[in-house]
């Protein structure tokens, strides 16, 4: 009885990843995603998307150029592709997302900051290699691509559902947002901008003048406790003084020798006196 030759049997599973590797058009290089990393998507919801390595957030400068040029102008129409940018880290916590001007959503939860971190490591799991410059070609029917992730959401794990949509459309500015505590309000950092020839520019947003606190005050025995909101990027000082100094200009009064990077969330500096009555001012800059 003619029997089939053993090599064709002995390992299915692997004629079978082939398979499903040849159908899907891409290559699984297990890369893992370099948390802190800002991934910059494009689609068309056609053909394939392209999604590039920005490098690390920590890197960005005011006027910082990426000339994308060929890889952009060759798969798309620049005037009406999908595109946005995304990026976090778990620990500490810290969520990059664009929008088209709107306040980014907030993250809420550590399970939903988790689930934002796994969509971008489906995205980046096909890279060839990790870190700036890295780029992918991906197809926009897949799950795994920039539309399946950010547009489309199919799966309850993805991005779009993890999160929110971080595209705009054209030729135009996405702002960029970032949360750095989990339940805090994000707050717009920067913007980037997409040109005709395929260049990507990113540009600082001007901080301002810092939102009024709102502050409160409690005392145990001689301890004060005084809590306040903040916002990024400014840093706050806790000024105090007695009845005698108020005369005297609030620049001039002693202040906490510790102070407050905002960071969207309500934070509290103590102060131990033994004057019967004390006054605090929160300062901005």
């Amino acid at each position: 009885m003619y029997q089939p030759p053993k090599m064709m049997m002995k390992n299915p599973c692997l004629l079978l990843a082939l398979c499903v590797g040849l159908a899907s058009g891409v290559t699984t290089h297990a890369t893992t995603y370099p948390k802190g990393d800002l991934l910059i998507g494009f689609s068309q919801q056609s053909g394939n998307d392209v999604v590039y390595d920005l490098g690390a957030a920590s890197a960005l400068t005011d006027g910082k150029i990426w000339t994308l040029g060929t890889l952009l102008t060759t798969n798309f129409t620049l005037s009406t592709v999908n595109w946005g940018v995304i990026g976090d880290t778990t620990n500490p916590t810290n969520i990059w997302t664009t929008t088209d001007g709107m306040q980014a959503g907030t993250i809420g939860s550590k399970t939903d900051l988790n689930r934002v971190n796994a969509a971008a490591g489906t995205l980046y799991q096909f890279f060839p290699g990790t870190g700036a410059g890295q780029s992918v070609l991906l197809d926009s029917l897949q799950d795994y691509s920039w539309a399946g992730q950010t547009i489309n959401g199919a799966l309850p794990s993805d991005y779009y559902n993890a999160y929110e949509n971080p595209n705009v459309v054209g030729l135009t500015n996405a702002s960029l947002w970032l949360q750095t505590a989990i339940g805090s309000s994000p707050v717009k950092i920067g913007k980037f901008t997409l040109s005709a020839n395929g260049t990507v520019t990113y540009n600082v947003v001007s901080a301002g003048q810092p939102p009024v606190p709102q502050v409160s005050l409690t005392r145990t025995n001689a301890t004060a406790y005084i809590s306040f909101t903040t916002a990024s990027p400014f840093t706050y000082t806790l000024y105090y003084t007695n009845s005698a100094g108020l005369s005297a200009p609030v620049s001039t009064w002693p202040h906490s020798a510790t102070t407050v990077t905002g960071d969207g969330a309500r934070h509290t500096l103590t102060d131990t006196s033994a004057d019967a009555v004390r006054f605090y001012r929160i300062g901005a800059q």
